[in-house]
């Protein structure tokens, strides 16, 4: 990686979803259905997309119930007779690489979650294969990618855990122009391309004020821009209210006489700061009572 002009380099984040992953009986181990890829860079934000559904041909035999499994409990992409799925795979693969690659003496190089990498790199390959391309990508992690712009920058280097946290942020899954087209209008929000985009967005979020870089539209999604806090929904309300107890109880007993929180180390590096909701306390109608109570004892 080039360190002269880093808020000015080009790279090329990549997901490849799948049917599920299948048990190691099966010989194949992946059944591609859905690949996203964005061009980014620091200074410029989202400077182009590809997108594709991929047909998976014909599945394991033996293995449908396990792909529709996998396909209804993330991605919700039909195992079969999908309109949209792209059986060219020769076209297919040649598009991406001329997406990532435009000089053909140049190495594509792509970024992917580390979690995600195994999956990627397999169905690449698979993919080269069904094109009878060379497959000549290399893949790394943006974990690491991260780490490099912090060090870079401020001379010093946050923890992969607090950067992999931050990059498992739900905040924009719903966002406008995050999803492909089809999950946009089934309202899903496991896109492939999506999780390209939601890689780009945490990267602006987290390193911009770091190189001094103005926020656009495309950096992150015009409602993160907009004055005020944005609707948040909670998709699971037992789990919220038992960690926003637990957090307070936390942040209680870290508290001194005069309730101020003692000074502390954080593991989150400057810029990847968490998102933090307000817990409401429940008290405003004790408040209300106890005055109400006052006003009648000095009536009486």
């Amino acid at each position: 990686m080039n360190h002269k002009g880093l808020d000015q380099s080009v790279f090329y984040f990549l997901n490849i979803f799948s049917h599920g992953e299948m048990p190691s009986l099966c010989e194949q181990r992946f059944v591609p259905c859905e690949i996203g890829c964005v061009r980014y860079s620091l200074r410029d934000g989202i400077m182009g997309t590809f997108h594709e559904f991929i047909d998976p041909g014909e599945l394991p035999r033996g293995f449908r119930y396990h792909c529709q499994l996998g396909s209804s409990s993330t991605h919700q992409i039909p195992v079969s007779g999908f309109e949209l799925a792209n059986s060219d795979y020769h076209n297919l693969f040649r598009n991406l690489c001329e997406f990532v690659c435009p000089a053909f003496a140049m190495v594509p190089t792509v970024y992917c979650k580390a979690n995600d990498a195994y999956r990627v790199k397999w169905c690449l390959q698979w993919l080269a294969t069904k094109s009878r391309i060379d497959n000549r990508f290399e893949i790394f992690d943006v974990e690491n990618l991260i780490v490099k712009l912090y060090g870079h920058k401020l001379g010093e280097e946050p923890s992969r855990a607090s950067v992999s946290r931050s990059l498992e942020a739900v905040y924009w899954d719903y966002a406008s122009n995050t999803r492909c087209k089809w999950h946009e209008e089934s309202d899903m929000w496991c896109c492939a391309l999506a999780s390209c985009k939601k890689i780009a967005y945490c990267m602006s979020k987290a390193l911009l004020s770091v190189y001094g870089i103005a926020i656009t539209p495309a950096h992150l999604p015009s409602f993160d821009n907009g004055p005020g806090n944005p609707k948040v929904v909670i998709l699971d309300t037992v789990r919220f209210q038992k960690q926003a107890n637990r957090d307070h109880i936390n942040s209680t007993e870290r508290s001194g006489p005069s309730g101020n929180l003692h000074d502390r180390t954080t593991l989150e590096p400057r810029g990847l700061q968490p998102f933090n909701c307000p817990v409401g306390r429940g008290r405003g109608i004790l408040r209300l009572l106890d005055s109400i109570n006052a006003l009648q004892s000095d009536n009486n």
